[in-house]
């Protein structure tokens, strides 16, 4: 398991690792800058883990989409409105044992996480050509109201 960033719970995360004997399978490498290393981890990743409750929409869920990894994220977040479960992502109750029978359950089903991860890639990633088409779409739109 990779932990990619940096966050409040790092040290606890570091040391309930230590503690459980899990060096040699929990991997932590602080921030990513180099964007081609980043994108390697996506695509080496069978799922990407973002339990997270506060962020808003966030840009890794697409990035991880992208490169056909499907996410698993908190029903009732903000950013589990893209997520249609079991199609485009795995959604779960906001809980640690949720998430660790999600992983268990997918662990034993890699079929539905290649699915789920093409679906991703479909429905969730979007180029920049495409997000750029829309804000200027939406600028036209303002103008002609104006």
């Amino acid at each position: 398991m990779y932990f990619v960033g940096t966050g409040y719970a790092a040290e606890d995360m570091k040391q309930m690792v230590k503690e459980r004997n899990l060096e040699d399978k929990v991997i932590f490498t602080g921030n990513i800058y180099d964007r081609e290393e980043l994108k390697n981890h996506y695509a080496a990743a069978d799922l990407f883990l973002f339990p997270s409750i506060y962020d808003n929409a966030p840009l890794v869920v697409r990035e991880a989409a992208a490169l056909h990894t499907p996410s698993v994220i908190a029903a009732g977040s903000t950013t589990s409105e893209i997520i249609v479960d079991n199609v485009n992502g795995f959604l779960i109750e906001n809980s640690p044992e949720a998430l660790a029978e999600k992983i268990r359950f997918l662990s034993q089903n890699k079929n539905l996480i290649s699915i789920v991860g093409e679906n991703a890639s479909k429905t969730i990633a979007r180029s920049w050509e495409n997000i750029v088409d829309e804000v200027l779409d939406r600028y036209n739109h303002l103008i002609a109201r104006k």
